[in-house]
């Protein structure tokens, strides 16, 4: 997959709002470049909220003492959430993407979980780019 100026600027803008601290540039430049070619920003949408949502649980679950919680069980609903929006924006046709996301994000293991947490922090970057932008926060007419 090619990857435009407007995509690399994007993550570009992400690790300089961030201090640098993005962890999975890369796969976020192949989900926010495979949205953008299947005019699909709904479903980017969709993961960026989830992924928001994944990272507050993740941290709450950090912090609580019960590790057999409601917390931790909607979590896991919301990694799910994550695995099958990410399944759907992904193409189809390109088998080495496939094979990278399958590999890192979509299988069932601990690795896969600890790699969507880590995504899930870039999305919630993302989120917060977009929150200080509607709330004019951002000033980006530098």
């Amino acid at each position: 997959m090619i990857i435009s100026e407007d995509t690399k600027l994007v993550v570009e803008f992400m690790q300089a709002y961030s201090d640098n601290s993005i962890r999975k540039p890369a796969d976020i430049e192949v989900l926010l470049e495979a949205s953008a070619a299947s005019m699909n920003s709904q479903l980017m949408n969709e993961l960026i909220f989830t992924g928001k949502s994944v990272r507050n649980l993740h941290l709450k679950i950090k912090k609580s003492q019960n590790t057999e919680s409601l917390i931790e069980t909607e979590f896991f609903k919301h990694i799910d959430r994550m695995k099958s929006i990410i399944s759907s924006i992904i193409p189809s046709d390109d088998s080495e993407i496939n094979k990278r996301f399958e590999t890192t994000y979509l299988n069932d293991s601990r690795g896969a979980v600890l790699n969507l947490i880590d995504l899930a922090h870039d999305l919630t970057i993302l989120k917060n780019i977009q929150s200080d932008s509607r709330s004019g926060k951002l000033n980006t007419e530098d």
